[in-house]
């Protein structure tokens, strides 16, 4: 038992309870993001969200994943940021 548990932590299969491995499908990534797999499929299709292809084969790597979500969270903030300053300019007669 304890020899399937070490060879399934390191084949990247995770190791239960919850914990997803590196290299995610399709429905592992949309359960990770909280979307529904036909959003992410819809995303893959525009190029919104980084994907590895493997021939037909789509996957997603956990921490690549991270990194997009967190520069898409600093994107907004600096979009919110400058709207908030042209609004306050123009209250201003700037």
């Amino acid at each position: 038992m304890e020899e399937a548990n070490r060879q399934s932590r390191s084949s990247g299969q995770g190791n239960g309870a919850g914990e997803l491995p590196e290299i995610m499908t399709v429905e592992q990534a949309a359960n990770y993001l909280q979307l529904h797999p036909q959003v992410l499929y819809r995303h893959i299709r525009r190029g919104t969200v980084p994907v590895s292809r493997v021939g037909k084969t789509i996957r997603f790597k956990k921490s690549v994943l991270d990194q997009w979500l967190a520069d898409a969270a600093w994107r907004s903030v600096g979009e919110n940021a400058e709207e908030s300053a042209r609004t306050m300019c123009k209250a201003r007669g700037k």
